[in-house]
């Protein structure tokens, strides 16, 4: 059996989501709160579409219609990786390639607000919403999507760092001549790892530079030529992207250089500091992301799980709608240890650490052999969370402020207002952040009462906290009309909540609800048709489906043959198709928004980064991304992502050919030129 792009990808999905989970224990709980909120607002929609008079049939239509198939909701996911360099994303689109994953859109962070440094794009399918099949059906598709960041060394330069990060600076390495020395011999320490960084696996355990030297080239060449893969050879791709992907549990750097570019950026550290990339993050959809945030909330009260603040994206009551919302806990500690060399721990004394906490109700499941990682997660799977465990080795206040004078050279008396406060945040984050095996083990015997095998080394482990749990709410694709719109609501949104102070989520959400819809000019509660608002103001993609047994009205169509004459590439397709749907001839479908939002992207970022609180700034709006030079730098590369909004415009144009071809019109050439035209550009190679 030849396996199809189709097959690879929903399979490496569901692999990828197998690895992440034994990996991170909360993802399994992520699923699970958004799966049931997800059926609770499906029995929602159910019932109030009944009550409306539909029957069965049509409910599971209009349902379809509006979030597309149910069972692709269920599996839909999107995954984050951070790459070192252009190089390594040149490679990794090629394996993309295989999944049927393309580079779509350019997304430069640097310029985002806080100038995290990456840039990127996103693999994904190019046809999305749904795969017609050649007898003409439709049949859902596994969306997965990557997003894939890569590492800009020149938003780590000191002229390119946020004014609270240079001044962070300045107050850890005492002035601004010494921090920017440290920071220029940073990026020249950051060279050399990125020269010497090897992330292709060998098929042997080991990893390698280049793609040509590892076992998947002659995977995806076979690929290439046949366009396919024999089952066999699929699955042994996809076990070595998973295994490209999976989290390890050493760091190649050293601690002290570990710390030192954790210092300039947390986004930077954990690019650097790990032999290969890792998941991030494994995300899953919500239908009403508001309710998922409330029921992820109140679990992680219990839990000790900490949500972001609030949701991104758009205000969670707007209707429809659009385009982007997503919302995470904040990032959880993985354990690791500073060199690989220094992770092989004496096999008897893990067991005998094991052992002795046998019966304390933390140790579940330990089937394979115990590494520091895995001895972690057995913690962190039982509930003993990283965060209370690494809480419980902090001193007292008084022990703080002597190793702050004694340890770090401070003057308590020169240590006046807030910088007290600053400083011992920066020393309480070293410490819970630092710790060696001893001490780990002898917050276990505190919190356990187990004894504990007196012969623990004195390894030191970091927690490196880089992983999150996100979550996200789909909507309507804006045009780029539309998208300029929403940046102005954003901003005027974002600034009204500045103005007041407000953070939380509930507040946040009732400021910039009647914010965007006066500066979106929305449609007023109660209309019936609020697609019909976005058609009128060209501000959304849709696609049009012709119904059942319905034969087109001769002097509907005679009015849209003569409105089709002289369209141009900036016409408003929709608009076109307007009395079609009025007249319940085609169903009209918005477009899923398929992509991300930087802004949302940098928001999640910021929250799960050191200091966040000082380094935060207000979000700026997006410039063009074709004159970005870091785009043109991609292109030399030789990646060129597709445009989102092409892409969009494509399935529009198709589905609205199709309908003509359907009904056997005969269009006005220059009108069918331009329907494949925008159809062409999901064909184009890249």
């Amino acid at each position: 059996m030849m396996w199809q792009s189709n097959d690879m990808r929903a399979a490496f999905s569901r692999s990828l989501a197998e690895m992440y989970g034994g990996e991170v224990a909360l993802y399994h709980d992520l699923v699970r709160i958004t799966g049931a909120s997800n059926v609770d607002w499906l029995a929602r929609r159910r019932a109030d579409l009944e009550a409306s008079g539909l029957d069965a049939m049509a409910v599971a239509a209009a349902i379809e219609a509006e979030i597309g198939a149910v069972a692709r909701v269920e599996g839909e996911r999107h995954g984050a990786i951070r790459l070192g360099s252009l190089e390594e994303l040149a490679q990794i689109v090629r394996l993309y390639h295989v999944l049927g994953l393309e580079p779509v859109s350019f997304y430069n962070l640097t310029e985002a607000g806080s100038r995290t440094p990456v840039v990127g794009t996103a693999g994904r399918p190019l046809i999305l919403t749904t795969h017609r099949a050649a007898d003409g059906t439709e049949e859902s598709i596994n969306p997965f999507r990557m997003f894939t960041s890569v590492f800009d060394a020149s938003a780590m330069a000191w002229d390119m760092l946020p004014e609270g990060k240079r001044r962070y600076l300045m107050q850890l390495y005492g002035g601004q001549v010494a921090a920017r020395d440290e920071v220029e011999a940073l990026l020249e320490a950051v060279e050399k790892l990125l020269a010497a960084r090897c992330i292709f696996p060998d098929g042997q355990g080991g990893r390698v530079r280049q793609l040509a030297d590892s076992p998947l080239l002659a995977l995806v060449e076979h690929f290439e030529v046949e366009g396919g893969l024999p089952e066999a050879k699929a699955l042994e791709f996809i076990g070595l992207v998973t295994e490209l992907f999976r989290m390890s549990d050493h760091l190649v750097l050293d601690g002290g250089l570990y710390e030192r570019i954790r210092a300039v950026s947390e986004v930077a550290a954990d690019i650097l500091a790990f032999p290969n990339p890792h998941i991030n993050h494994l995300t899953p959809r919500a239908l009403d992301i508001q309710d998922a945030y409330d029921r992820m909330k109140a679990e992680g009260d219990v839990r000790n799980f900490s949500m972001l603040n609030r949701v991104q994206g758009p205000p969670t009551a707007l209707e429809p709608t659009v385009l982007l919302n997503q919302t995470s806990y904040n990032a959880k500690p993985s354990w690791v240890a500073l060199r690989a060399e220094d992770a092989d721990l004496p096999p008897l004394l893990l067991e005998r650490m094991v052992a002795a906490l046998e019966g304390t109700g933390l140790i579940l499941n330990v089937t394979k052999p115990v590494t520091l990682a895995g001895f972690g997660l057995a913690l962190d799977l039982a509930g003993l969370s990283a965060e209370r465990l690494l809480a419980s080795t902090l001193p007292d206040e008084a022990e703080m402020l002597r190793q702050l004078q004694e340890v770090y050279g401070f003057n308590a008396a020169a240590m006046e207002g807030g910088e007290v406060a600053f400083w011992q945040e920066i020393w309480r984050d070293k410490t819970r952040r630092i710790l060696t095996l001893k001490q780990v083990a002898d917050a276990l015997a505190r919190e356990t009462g187990a004894v504990m095998p007196p012969d623990i080394p004195p390894l030191e482990i970091r927690a490196h906290t880089a992983r999150f749990g996100e979550i996200e709410q789909r909507g309507i694709a804006l045009t780029p009309k539309g998208r300029a719109i929403y940046d102005m609501a954003l901003t005027a949104a974002n600034n009204a909540a500045l103005a007041e102070d407000v953070t939380e989520n509930d507040a946040y959400q009732a400021i910039a609800a009647p914010v965007f819809k006066q500066t979106l000019l929305w449609p007023e509660e109660g209309q019936a048709d609020l697609y019909a608002h976005l058609v009128a103001h060209d501000l959304a993609y849709f696609t049009y489906h012709a119904k059942p047994d319905v034969l087109p009205d001769d002097a509907v169509v005679e009015s849209f043959l003569q409105a089709a004459e002289g369209l141009t590439e900036e016409s408003n397709l929709p608009a076109l198709m307007q009395p079609f749907v009025d007249e319940a001839m085609v169903q009209r479908r918005p477009v899923i928004y398929e992509d991300f939002l930087p802004k949302s992207a940098d928001g999640i970022f910021k929250s799960n980064q050191l200091l966040a609180a000082q380094m935060a700034s207000k979000e700026e709006a997006d410039g063009d991304a074709m004159l970005d030079p870091k785009l043109q730098e991609m292109h030399q590369a030789g990646v060129k992502p597709h445009s989102a909004y092409e892409l969009y415009e494509a399935e529009q144009a198709e589905s609205i050919l199709q309908i003509c071809q359907a009904w056997k019109l005969v269009l006005p050439s220059d009108f069918t030129k331009l329907l494949e035209k925008k159809v062409a550009v999901r064909r184009r190679d890249i």
